[in-house]
């Protein structure tokens, strides 16, 4: 039985560089246009998070997904809705992306998105560089964890 990680979060937030970075995408790192079902993996544009009326294909799109990562840029979170990982059908994980790009206030910032992760209704939150590889192996090994309590 295949299991499958999905990414969701506003676009630009780094979505797809993360699932490459995770080991989960062999090949090169492009605008997703439509949800991208593979093997191991479902990548989702972020329009689908940008605008309220594409909800329903994320999580319906979520059913197939065995864990969630819900993604934000530590500089420029973005709103999410309150309790929106509630919806999702696999269990959700917090994101906290690009910490390789804060300088000096970088601790403040990353509680700010850390804070509106846990209002969506994440239990846990990582801050990682998915460019840098900064806090992926912590991540990915919770992923696991998760992927192998479903097995």
């Amino acid at each position: 039985m295949t299991r499958r990680v999905m990414v969701v979060g506003r676009t630009g937030v780094g979505k797809t560089t993360l699932l490459e970075k995770l080991g989960l995408l062999n090949s090169a790192v492009k605008k997703t246009e439509s949800v991208e079902f593979a093997p191991q993996f479902i990548d989702t544009p972020g329009e689908f998070m940008e605008m309220s009326r594409f909800y329903h294909a994320l999580i319906t799109s979520s059913t197939k997904a065995d864990v969630v990562l819900l993604v934000v840029d530590a500089s420029n979170p973005g709103q999410l809705p309150p309790g929106i990982s509630k919806a999702f059908a696999a269990p959700v994980l917090g994101c906290v992306n690009k910490i390789d790009l804060l300088c000096g206030d970088c601790e403040e910032k990353v509680d700010n998105a850390r804070k509106k992760l846990l209002e969506a209704g994440v239990e846990e939150v990582y801050a990682v560089s998915a460019k840098e590889g900064i806090g992926v192996r912590e991540l990915k090994e919770k992923i696991e964890e998760i992927l192998w309590r479903c097995a």
